[in-house]
């Protein structure tokens, strides 16, 4: 049953990033990383692997209700701790892929 639910999930969480905002779920944390990770895999491997941080302040953190801006606070810096990404410029998120981080999403 919990797998056939995570497919779900990542099937849904697939879709743009606004259309998941809108929907009526709250995000928890393990929802909010895997939404930065899927920005960093949309954005591709050519790229430089930074979030570009409109995206993250305007586009996304803005949009989340005040629970979801606490798990997204903790899930930023759960990825960072964890090496998947970093952030090269404070005090403002500005995020970067790791190596780390690349070997997982690509």
């Amino acid at each position: 049953m919990s797998h056939n639910l995570d497919n779900i999930c990542d099937r849904f969480y697939h879709h743009e990033t606004q259309a998941v905002l809108e929907g009526p779920m709250l995000r928890d944390k393990k929802m909010i990383k895997r939404d930065i990770l899927n920005k960093f895999r949309s954005i591709g491997e050519d790229e430089i692997d930074m979030l570009p941080p409109k995206w993250l302040e305007s586009d996304y953190f803005s949009k989340l209700k005040p629970e979801e801006k606490k798990e997204c606070k903790k899930a930023i810096n759960e990825l960072i701790s964890t090496g998947i990404v970093e952030n090269v410029k404070e005090p403002v998120w500005n995020l970067r892929l790791t190596q780390k981080g690349a070997d997982l999403i690509y």
